[in-house]
């Protein structure tokens, strides 16, 4: 037999790529993760006086049987960050939605950040403003991108933190199918 001769198996080569050095006096960019330091939802009906704030999830619903509709509510504290902000995205996760198949989502901007998410219910809730920053259908697991960039630019010229409020819009068919619950801070 003869012997074989070894072959050349391709390994992959870095490759050098250059980073782009700020000019003097300019600083860098620099991308920050923020968590919110609340979230809460709020649920209409018997629950009006109930708090949610310590939840596994953030539930979301409308409903033609107003005991039955929930929002959503999350804070985020940016006084810790220097100099303006580029962009700011919110991202979801839904861990459960119902069955309907017309669900619609929204992320709505809350101009009241004094809302605690152990007091918070929904007597007390902060209400929504008419500045819609992100409308989506809902899929379990498939994260949702919100941008908040003007938002949270906004929010750092004020007291630097940023609410936002979330609902379903329109009523789901089957309305009994038409909840969705996203992950919580807690989870």
């Amino acid at each position: 037999t003869a012997a074989q001769e070894p072959t050349a198996t391709p390994t992959p080569v870095p490759t050098a790529t250059s980073t782009p050095i700020p000019e003097a006096g300019v600083p860098a960019l620099t991308n920050i993760i923020l968590m919110p330091v609340a979230d809460a939802y709020v649920r209409s009906g018997e629950h009006t006086d109930k708090n949610f704030g310590g939840a596994l999830e953030l539930d979301v619903k409308n409903d033609s049987e107003p005991s039955y509709v929930r929002y959503a509510f999350l804070k985020f504290d940016m006084s810790h960050i220097q100099g303006e902000v580029e962009g700011a995205r919110v991202l979801l996760c839904p861990r459960r939605v119902g069955g309907a198949t017309n669900l619609i989502n929204e992320a709505v901007l809350v101009p009241h950040n004094t809302w605690e998410e152990d007091a918070i219910n929904w007597n007390v809730r902060p209400s929504f403003s008419d500045t819609v920053l992100s409308s989506w259908m809902p899929t379990k697991g498939k994260y949702v991108e919100i941008d908040a960039t003007l938002a949270a630019r906004e929010a750092m010229l004020e007291d630097k933190k940023l609410s936002i409020g979330l609902r379903a819009v329109g009523i789901a068919e089957p309305e009994d199918a038409g909840d969705v619950r996203y992950h919580s801070r807690e989870a």
